[in-house]
C-alpha cells in the first residue's frame, strides 16, 4: 500500500516547473508511439469503493506523460466519477472530480493487448481545500484496443480486488473502460463545456 498527501497547487506547479528545469540526464521522454490495434468494444462502466464510499465509473481518459522522469514516460489511465475531458491547463471550478488512476506498465514496442498488466490503482480523497490524499492498491488492467489517433478510444478492463486499508476504509474497483486518448504531454481533467 502506498499513501501520500500532497497539496494540489504546489504539486501541479512542481510538475509544470520540472519541464523547464531539465538536465542532460533527465531529458523529456519521447511521445507515445503510434498504435492502432485490437477489437475491444467495452464501454465505461463498473464501480467499487473509494475510501469506503460507493464509486461509479462515468468516464475515462488515457494519456502519455512526456516530462522528465520520474513524471515522464508513464501511460496514465484515469477513471472518473463524472463526465470529464482532457485539458492542457488545470481547472479548479466546481467540486473536485473523484478519480482512480493507474500507470499502466509497458515495455518497449507495442502495448500488449488482451494480457493482464499488473500495477497499482491510486484512489484519491480531498481532505482539505487544496490537499489530497492518495492511496494505491494492487490492480490489473487488460487493454483490448489501442488507438493513438486524435480522438481515439482505448478499451479494456480494470480490477482492484477489495482491500481494507487503515484510515482509508475499503478500496476496490471492478469495471471496464472506453478511455479517450488525450495524446502526450501534461494532461489535466476538466468538466465538459
Amino acid at each position: 500500500m502506498t499513501r501520500r498527501s500532497w497539496p494540489l497547487a504546489p504539486a501541479i506547479a512542481a510538475l509544470l516547473a520540472a519541464g523547464g528545469a531539465m538536465t542532460a540526464a533527465s531529458q523529456p521522454v519521447a511521445p507515445f508511439p503510434r498504435q492502432v490495434a485490437g477489437n475491444g468494444s467495452e464501454q465505461t462502466s463498473g464501480g467499487g469503493r473509494d475510501y469506503g464510499v460507493a464509486f461509479r465509473a462515468r468516464s475515462a481518459i488515457i494519456f502519455w506523460t512526456t516530462g522528465p522522469r520520474p513524471f515522464g514516460g508513464r501511460l496514465m489511465l484515469e477513471i472518473v466519477d463524472r463526465p470529464a475531458v482532457c485539458a492542457r491547463t488545470p481547472t479548479v471550478s466546481g467540486p473536485p472530480l473523484r478519480t482512480l488512476n493507474m500507470a499502466l506498465p509497458i515495455g518497449r514496442g507495442a502495448l500488449p493487448l488482451g494480457r493482464a498488466l499488473p500495477g497499482r490503482l491510486s484512489f484519491s480523497k480531498v481532505i482539505a481545500p487544496g490537499r489530497v490524499v492518495f492511496t494505491a492498491v494492487p490492480a490489473r488492467a487488460t487493454v483490448t484496443r489501442v488507438d493513438t489517433r486524435p480522438g481515439g478510444i482505448w478499451h479494456g478492463r480494470l480490477v482492484a480486488p477489495g482491500r481494507r486499508v487503515p484510515g482509508a476504509g475499503i478500496l476496490a474497483f471492478q469495471g471496464t473502460f472506453a478511455a479517450r486518448w488525450c495524446g502526450s504531454g501534461v494532461i489535466f481533467l476538466a468538466r465538459p463545456a
